[in-house]
């Protein structure tokens, strides 16, 4: 099973703190996934581009790995995000039929 969920995020200037535009549905999923006594964390990694001289590097996203402790179910959750971070694609695939929380 494969979901796919893109969350988008406003604020008053580029890099500034920023709010929800509508429901981050796979913000809250992945937040579902940490919160949860039944998945467990087996690997986090980050993608970031690092620049070498005075420019901020650029932050791609994560890759997580979460283990159902009761049925040793594996997901893999990817988070790609845009350049100024406004804009998060979620990406939750697994073997499972279903996430059981």
């Amino acid at each position: 099973m494969k979901k796919q969920y893109t969350d988008r995020f406003g604020s008053k200037y580029r890099y500034s703190s920023k709010y929800p535009i509508g429901t981050p549905l796979g913000t809250n999923l992945y937040q579902r996934f940490v919160n949860s006594d039944s998945w467990e964390q087996l690997d986090s990694e980050s993608r970031i581009i690092e620049k070498n001289d005075n420019r901020m590097d650029v932050f791609l996203g994560n890759d997580f790995r979460f283990r159902n402790i009761n049925t040793g179910d594996l997901v893999d959750i990817k988070s790609s995000h845009s350049n100024t971070g406004k804009t998060i694609t979620w990406t939750f695939e697994t073997e499972a039929d279903e996430f059981v929380f």
